[in-house]
This record gives structure tokens, C-alpha cells and sequence, in this order.
């Protein structure tokens, strides 16, 4: 049970098109009084809540007089998601699960019936969950209407505020959690924010129309399809299907490098392998990317020889996850068909990081959520080396992920960690003093298995796996996350 929600702002006013933030907030202070909860004129009876005049509730709507509960339509469209969100006051931190104590519910009527000093909806109304507490993954709004509720042990919390943005630049995957400025919202009819007064800070949820399906490059599709025939068949053992959708001259890259300059010899190559070495069943798709996506520069041994076939700048390279594992196959057009020309495994994982990296390039907020990623990993390594345990723990996340064998849940054995781990090991030649990529988990895959534990354990889709080592060669990873709207080390692995 609540007392009667009075209007106010979320935890940060949201920005308008060009118009300073104290003006701002001021205009939102204003609206919101215009088309929030009307405080009820009159003693009024029992279980009775006074006819007030109309009130409006989405802009150009007005509903009945002496209807109490807000409401707010949400975006159009089908398919639309449900965040929860959290703020420091500065920015906010919007996650891909439901752990505030909260469920957000539809109810069947505005009506409420006031009870002493504060208010409930009327018995006759029923009420849909939309988002449960405890979830762990993105919501999906599933239910029609627009009176929304924050359904609670202690009672049912009506709406104080809320207000309509463009959807926000980034949003996290399944378990995941992400910041966004308020700089980066502006007036719009996409996202639908939601608070309610359940506490001195409140409890926020975000709706969001569903991301508009941009239509794949061609090539990219053709690609990816040669690719996978081609995996399939050495899934299978299928020569056939292999030999239908390669071409020559091909080239084989791994511990010996060979060229193939004709078909016959390729066919040979190809049983001879199948019959000695029977590939991995699992062949897990990564991403496809084009050749203009690597920097001409690249000092990657590996690169270079994986693209010295003379492929051209809109061919592509499509990458397949076996476990513990990459394979890269080139993908060649030619007369308006996708052949695989070559393959290359394993592949350093640097390589997949590089092309991510040149993918994002466009996306300036992708850009900043992986710029404060690698920061904390400088700042990671920065504070190992100069062997400050306190800055280590203070940029440290429980949970911690150590490198698949267990994962520590308790300050003082994370302590103990890190002093033998790191702090101990930072004058050796092998410390891993230098970043050399970074790639965001749901781009990369699972790390480890079989009899080390899985870091999808911890890891959303959307923390990052930043590669560390004393060179390109040699080395490991540190895990890193937002965790609590603070951007935080998860773990480390070999």
C-alpha cells in the first residue's frame, strides 16, 4: 500500500531537442503536473475517491472525470521490450533484468478507492504481470492497456511520472546492464519511461518499441550461407557439399600453410584430412565480416596470410566458433557467386577483436561504452604493476571469474587472489602489461567448458573479454563489465 503518488521527476530530467538542462527540468516539472495524478478535492466517503475535474493522461487524451490511476500509453508496435532502470543522478543504468522488488503489472481499471490516508485500486479490478521480479533476461510487453502498476509486497504502486524519448543509443542483452546519458535521449515516441514512488528513490521501468530490422547486405547473406555449407559438409564429412561451394586457387592457413591451385588437388587435400582428422560437430556462427573492415596496417602475422589470396575489399571473412577455437573461412565473389577460397584455424582471437573494432568505428556510443571498457583495463593492469592491492579490489566486481576453475564470492579470498595472482607476479617478464583488443562477449562466445566453468556463468552479452600479455603472442584476458552503474573487472583467464 502507498500514499496517494504526487507527480515527479525520474532520478534524471531527460533532455528536450536543444533546450538547457535547468530550463528543462523546469518545463518537465510543469508538464508533469499537467498530466500526472490530480490530488482529490473533498473528504469524500469511504472507499470512495472524489470526482475531480478531467484530467489528461497521454497528450491529446482525456479520460473520465474522477479517474485516479495515471496512464500512459506505451510505444506502438508489437514486440515491444521492458528494462529496468537505475540512476545515480548523473546518468542511468538500464538492465536486462528485473531484481528491483518490483512487478510491473497492467491493471484492468484506473479506478481507486481511498483507504485512510492512502489509496488502492478498486476490488473489481485484475491485473496482468508484464514483468516479474526476479527476472533474468530483457522483459516483453505481452498484455494491451495503458494503467500501469508496480505490483510489491507491500502493496500496489500507482504512477507518478513518466515520459516519452527516442529509444536510447545502446541497450543491454539479457542480464546485462548499460549506461546512458541523458544528453542521448530526446523527446520522442519510442521509449516509454515509467516511475513509481515505492520508496525515497522510486522504481523505474523502461519500454521500448522494437528495433527496426535493417535489411542485411547481400553479400553478407551469401556469405555467410556459402560458409555454413561449407562447415556442414566438414560436419558431415560430406565432400560433395564441400567441393559445390569452393573454389581455386584455395588456401589452407594453420600450423603449415598450403596453396591449392587446382580442384583435384584441393579434393585430395580435403579426404586426407576428413579420413586422418575428423573436424569438431560443432561449428557455433561469430560474424561476417567484410575485408575493408581490417585496417590496411595491420601487423598481424596471421591476417596478412589469411588475406594473400588477393581478395578484394567487398569479399568477406565469416568466423565460426568450435570450441576453444576460431576458423576463419574467406568468402570470394565472382560472377555474382559466393565461393569459400579459404579457410584458417585456429585464429587469434586478437583478429576477430580488430575486425569488431573497425565494425564500431561508425557508432560513437559504442565507441564510448568500449572506450570506458579498455580504461578500466589500463587502469586494471596500471594498479597490479604498481602493486596497489586496495585500487585492485576497488576496481574489482563479486562475482569474480578465476580463469574457469571456480568463481569467488567472498572480499577477503578475492583479496588473497589478487595479491598471488597479480600484485606477486607484476616484476615477472610473463605479466601481461599491455592491452591488445578487446571484443564484446556476445561477439566472441563462451569461454572454456567441459571441466572449467563457463563464463557465461557471469558474463552478458554485452560485457567485454579484453585481451592482455606481454606481446600479441603470449598472454591471457581480464573480463569487464557494468556492475552497479560502475564499470568493473569480472575476472581473468589464460
Amino acid at each position: 500500500m502507498y500514499k496517494k503518488p504526487c507527480a515527479i521527476l525520474l532520478a534524471v530530467s531527460l533532455p528536450c531537442a536543444s533546450w538547457g538542462l535547468a530550463n528543462y527540468a523546469d518545463l518537465t516539472q510543469r508538464d508533469l503536473r499537467q498530466v500526472g495524478s490530480i490530488k482529490a478535492k473533498g473528504p469524500g466517503k469511504a472507499n470512495e475517491v472524489p470526482a475531480g475535474g478531467p484530467r489528461r493522461g497521454s497528450p491529446g487524451v482525456t479520460y473520465k472525470a474522477g479517474a485516479f490511476a495515471a496512464r500512459a500509453d506505451a510505444p506502438a508496435g508489437a514486440g515491444l521490450s521492458i528494462y529496468t532502470v537505475t540512476s545515480d543522478g548523473k546518468s542511468f543504468t538500464i538492465q536486462g533484468f528485473n531484481n528491483c522488488g518490483f512487478t510491473l503489472s497492467l491493471a484492468s481499471t484506473d479506478s481507486l478507492v481511498r483507504h485512510g490516508e492512502s489509496v488502492r485500486f478498486d476490488p473489481s479490478a485484475t491485473f496482468s504481470a508484464q514483468y516479474a521480479n526476479g527476472a533474468k533476461t530483457v522483459g516483453t510487453l505481452s498484455g494491451s492497456g495503458n494503467v500501469w502498476t508496480a505490483r510489491g509486497g507491500a502493496g500496489d504502486a500507482t504512477l507518478s511520472s513518466w515520459f516519452y524519448t527516442t529509444k536510447p543509443p545502446l541497450l543491454p542483452g539479457d542480464g546485462g546492464r548499460l549506461i546512458v546519458l541523458p544528453s542521448k535521449l530526446q523527446q520522442g515516441k519510442d521509449a516509454l519511461w515509467l516511475h513509481f514512488p515505492t520508496s525515497s528513490e522510486g522504481t523505474t521501468f523502461l519500454i521500448v518499441a522494437a528495433q527496426k530490422e535493417e535489411k542485411a547486405d547481400k553479400r553478407d547473406v551469401m556469405a555467410k550461407e556459402a560458409a555454413e555449407q561449407f562447415v556442414k559438409g566438414l560436419k558431415n564429412q560430406d565432400i560433395e557439399s564441400i567441393m559445390g561451394v569452393v573454389d581455386v586457387p584455395f588456401f589452407v592457413g594453420g600450423k603449415k600453410s598450403t596453396n591449392l591451385i587446382d580442384r583435384g588437388q584441393l579434393r585430395e587435400f580435403l579426404e586426407r584430412v576428413l579420413a586422418v582428422e575428423p573436424p569438431p560437430k560443432e561449428h557455433t556462427y561469430r560474424a561476417t565480416i567484410p575485408i575493408s573492415s581490417f585496417p590496411e596496417n595491420s601487423s598481424t602475422d596471421q591476417l596478412k596470410e589469411l588475406f594473400q589470396k588477393s581478395l578484394e575489399k567487398t569479399d568477406r571473412i565469416v568466423f565460426f566458433h568450435p570450441p576453444r577455437r576460431i576458423l576463419a573461412t574467406a568468402v570470394r565473389f565472382r560472377d555474382g557467386q559466393a565461393k569459400v577460397v579459404g579457410i584458417r584455424s585456429p585464429v587469434s582471437p586478437l583478429i576477430l577483436a580488430m575486425a569488431a573494432h573497425e565494425r564500431d568505428r561508425a557508432d560513437k556510443n559504442v565507441m564510448r561504452v568500449r572506450a570506458s571498457a579498455l580504461e578500466t583495463a589500463q587502469r586494471y593492469l596500471k594498479a597490479a604493476r604498481a602493486k596497489e592491492l586496495d585500487e585492485l579490489v576497488k576496481l574489482s566486481h563479486i562475482p569474480w571469474y578465476a580463469d574457469g576453475t571456480h568463481i569467488i564470492q567472498e572480499r577477503e579470498k578475492l583479496k588473497q587472489l589478487l595479491q598471488s595472482d597479480w600484485i606477486d607476479f607484476a616484476n615477472d617478464a610473463r605479466f601481461p602489461s599491455q592491452v591488445f583488443g578487446l571484443i564484446q562477449f556476445g561477439d566472441y562466445g563462451e569461454l572454456y567448458g567441459g571441466e572449467r566453468l563457463r563464463a557465461d556463468q557471469l558474463l552478458a552479452k554485452d560485457d567485454w573479454i579484453v585481451f592482455v600479455g606481454p606481446n600479441e603472442k603470449t598472454g591471457g584476458f581480464i573480463l569487464v563489465g557494468t556492475r552497479e552503474g560502475m564499470t568493473k573487472v569480472l575476472g581473468a583467464g589464460q
